[in-house]
Order: C-alpha cells, then sequence, then structure tokens
C-alpha cells in the first residue's frame, strides 16, 4: 500500500545522467567558458600588435632628421641676459639645442635673470618692439652670474642672431655734465660746514653747470656708513656719515656710478648702507649692488623724450673677489675676463635706448692713456655706447672720436680731500634738429675741500652725419 502523501514527497536523484551534469558546473555551461576564453586571447593580440606598431613608429620619428622638423607656430628662447630670442615659424633653428648656451654665464639653461631685481636698469620680457624682440623695461637689470663656470664666449650664441645696433644715437634737445671722482672727505664736510653749505664746496661757476644739466653723474668713491671694518691692507679707505650724501644731493648730482676701487672700502654692509642712502636722497646709481645682477643694472632715464642709458663699470680693483657675484655683493667689473658681460650689456642698451652712456673707472697714473684702456674704450664704442666717460686716478686724459662714439678718457678728480687735485667736468650739449653732440671739458681744480673752474673749456664737436 501506498501511503497517503507519497506523491507529495519525491526521492531526489543520486546517480544519472541529470545528476552528471550539474554536477560537471550547474548546467554544463563549458561552451561560455570557452567563448570568455577566446576573447580574451583576442584582446591579447590587439594589445601585441599594438605595441609593435609603436616600436617602429618610434624607430622612424627617431632617425628623422632635425632640419625637417617645422612648427606652425613660434619658438622662443629666453637668454641669460634676459632677452628674448624669436625664432620664427621656419623652424631654422631649434631652441632646445641651445638651452645650455642661451646667454652668456648661464650653462644650466636656466631662463632668466632679472628676477629679484630692483629698480635700476632693465629687465626684458613683455611688451613688444618693432624689431621682434619682447621687451619690458622699468629700471631692472639684465646680468647674471658666471660664478665657477666657463666665462661667456659670443661662440656661445652663435646661433642667435642679435638685431642690428642702431647707427647713431636719437638726439633731443638735453644738457648732460658728468663729473670725476668724488669723495666727501673731512675736508670737504669742514668747507661745507663753515662755507656756508654746498658754495664753500663748489665755486659759483660749477653751481650754474649743475644747475642748468638735464642730469649730472660723477664716480663715488666713498661709502656712506659707519658700519664695517676696513679692507685690511689697503692704504686709502674712504667713507662718510649716511648723512653726508645731503652734500651730493645739494651739489646737484643725480647719478652716481659705485663701480670703482672703494666701494668696498668697508666692507658689505658699508656697500648696503650706501645704496640705502642714495636711495633716500633720490640720487641713481649704477655700477655697484647687492648681486651682479643688480650691479650690471644701468640708470635709464626719461630726458626731454630720450630714452638715456647711464651704466657703470670698473677697471681697477683691490681684488678679484670686490667683483660683483651672483650672491655676493660688489662692482661691475670689465676686465677682461668679464668684458664680454660688460660689452653685452652695452648692446643690449643700444638696441632699447636712444642714447647710451657708458662710465668706466680706471687707474693707471701716467702721462699717455695705457694701451688696455685705449682698446676697452674702443670695443665698449664698437659694442652700442654713444659716449663713453672715464675716470681714474689723477693722469693725462684727452678725447678721442672712434666709429662715431666720442671717448673721454679722463675727469680725474671733482671733489676730493686736502691736497691739490685736478679734472675736468665735462658738458655734453645734445641738439635734436642739428643732430650734434658739443662737448665741454672745463679744468677743475681741488684743494682744502673746496672746487672751482680753473679756465677756459676745450670744445669738440661730433655729429651723427
Amino acid at each position: 500500500m501506498t501511503a497517503p502523501n507519497d506523491r507529495k514527497h519525491r526521492i531526489k536523484r543520486t546517480s544519472g545522467p541529470r545528476s552528471r551534469k550539474q554536477a560537471a558546473g550547474k548546467g554544463g555551461d563549458r561552451r561560455l567558458i570557452k567563448f570568455l576564453s577566446m576573447i580574451l586571447y583576442l584582446i591579447c593580440a590587439v594589445l601585441i600588435v599594438v605595441y609593435a606598431l609603436m616600436l617602429v613608429i618610434g624607430f622612424f620619428l627617431k632617425n628623422i632628421p632635425e632640419s625637417s622638423h617645422n612648427s606652425s607656430s613660434p619658438s622662443y628662447v629666453v637668454t641669460a641676459a634676459g632677452e628674448v630670442k624669436d625664432y620664427g615659424a621656419a623652424g631654422s633653428e631649434d631652441p632646445q639645442k641651445d638651452k645650455t648656451a642661451e646667454g652668456k654665464g648661464n650653462p644650466d639653461g636656466k631662463a632668466a635673470e632679472g628676477e629679484g631685481t630692483s629698480d635700476r636698469g632693465y629687465v626684458e620680457g613683455s611688451g613688444t618692439a618693432g624689431d621682434g624682440y619682447t621687451r619690458s623695461f622699468s629700471k631692472g637689470y639684465a646680468g647674471n652670474d658666471m660664478e665657477g663656470k666657463e666665462p661667456y664666449s659670443p661662440d656661445m650664441e652663435k646661433k642667435i642672431s642679435d638685431p642690428p645696433l642702431r647707427e647713431a644715437p636719437i638726439l633731443k634737445d638735453a644738457e648732460l655734465l658728468f663729473g670725476g671722482n668724488v669723495y666727501v672727505s673731512s675736508y670737504v664736510e669742514e668747507a661745507y660746514d663753515t662755507g656756508g653749505g654746498i658754495e664753500g664746496v663748489l665755486s659759483p661757476a660749477i653751481l650754474s653747470l649743475s644747475g642748468e644739466a638735464d642730469f649730472f653723474m660723477a664716480n663715488q668713491i666713498f661709502v656712506l656708513s659707519e658700519r664695517g671694518e676696513a679692507y685690511e691692507g689697503k692704504e686709502y679707505v674712504y667713507r662718510a656719515d649716511p648723512e653726508r650724501v645731503s652734500i651730493l644731493r645739494e651739489a646737484g648730482i643725480d647719478g652716481v656710478s659705485l663701480a670703482n676701487s672703494h666701494i668696498l672700502d668697508y666692507g658689505y654692509e658699508a656697500l648696503t648702507d650706501t645704496i640705502s642712502a642714495l636711495d633716500g636722497a633720490g640720487i641713481d646709481h649704477t655700477g655697484a649692488g647687492e648681486n651682479r645682477a643688480e650691479a650690471a643694472g644701468a640708470v635709464i632715464k626719461d630726458i626731454n623724450g630720450m630714452r638715456t642709458a647711464f651704466i657703470g663699470a670698473s677697471r681697477r680693483v683691490p681684488d678679484a673677489m670686490w667683483g660683483a657675484g651672483n650672491e655676493r655683493p660688489g662692482a661691475f667689473l670689465c676686465y677682461d675676463a668679464e668684458k664680454e658681460r660688460f660689452l653685452r650689456e652695452i648692446g643690449l642698451l643700444n638696441r632699447s635706448c636712444d642714447l647710451v652712456v657708458a662710465y668706466i673707472y680706471w687707474g693707471d697714473e701716467g702721462e699717455e692713456v695705457p694701451d688696455y684702456m685705449r682698446l676697452l674704450a674702443r670695443e665698449t664704442a664698437e659694442a652700442g655706447a654713444d659716449l663713453v666717460v672715464c675716470s681714474g686716478v689723477s693722469g693725462a686724459g684727452g678725447v678721442e672720436y672712434h666709429e662715431g662714439t666720442p671717448i673721454v678718457y679722463n675727469l680725474g678728480d671733482l671733489m676730493y680731500g686736502g691736497g691739490l687735485r685736478e679734472g675736468y667736468l665735462l658738458k655734453v650739449e645734445l641738439r635734436e634738429r642739428e643732430n650734434k653732440m658739443i662737448l665741454s671739458l672745463y679744468p677743475v681744480s681741488s684743494a682744502m675741500g673746496y672746487t672751482r673752474v680753473e679756465d677756459d673749456p676745450q670744445y669738440y664737436e661730433f655729429t651723427g652725419d
């Protein structure tokens, strides 16, 4: 007999065809597994083919000659002097190749000087000029570091062609005045204090010339500081109280060159104090600074619509370490080892300013201008200076005209100490209509802190024709 509920409780099979299929893969889905495997194999094959194609394409690209590269957009290289070079769209040069030789003294390929600039000279980088260069000028500088590196050579930039120098200065009616060495010594201070102010230091004729000048520049051979220690072993070291900067201001001096053999008489702190005192008095300065970039900076002034640059450099210091470095204060030097840098700065200024004045300090005693100085002055003229003014120790001067540029070799001393010192005061008249530069050299002498004109001036006329 069968129990009443037997049909509701079926017995499960533990063997037979159906149970074996279930044990083999829950329904026998082997075909699905095979399909998925085929997909994976196909993907791997595609990846292998793509990788092989990439290797082939890379091989051909690597072996394409550089001259066949072209670009539809301009390429630029920023030189170490701050200048933006435009290679154009023709692909005539590969700027990437020149990154280790972009400019003077920057073989690391770093793009730029001008970082951390102050208020002298120029920095190029923004704004557009008609020669294809990009420029912006706000009294920065274009110097850079060569410390511990190979000196700059023109061959380093042989692939970079500069626009030509302008043929002549672009003159406006103006009057410039240049003095030689100035030192606010104890004799000058006494003459000022007892002689009724600046009239006790400079004669009426000199003050008249100063008052008429649009810009008066001299060579400051002392520091304005009460800090620091005298340079060991140096026979003559010069400094004055920072408050005595007022004597320079009352003399009508608008700018000074600090590139000389006295600017570090009392060390780096005294140089810093000197710069601060001059800035506080509104007197521009060039030729020395907290680093090489600042020391190389030119003073750039708009004089009656004429963009005028004044740059100072020294060919006389007691020690090579007096030259400014990347992070070392000092003077901007123009010895043979640094000359290319100095000449490069002159060329950059020529292309961006209407008139460039180079003020160089040197130091040989004697009746004749030494050959090295004559060579340097002429090279400065050829590099783009429109007027070269030199000052140094007492000695013979003279005026020369070299390839369209007047060179005045030695202004000597203007404001000094107790003994008799002689020099010249240079007046430069610029006439736009006649395109003429008229130089007048006034012989001056200084004794007991007082300076006067000794004789009638010597006249020289130069035209841009």
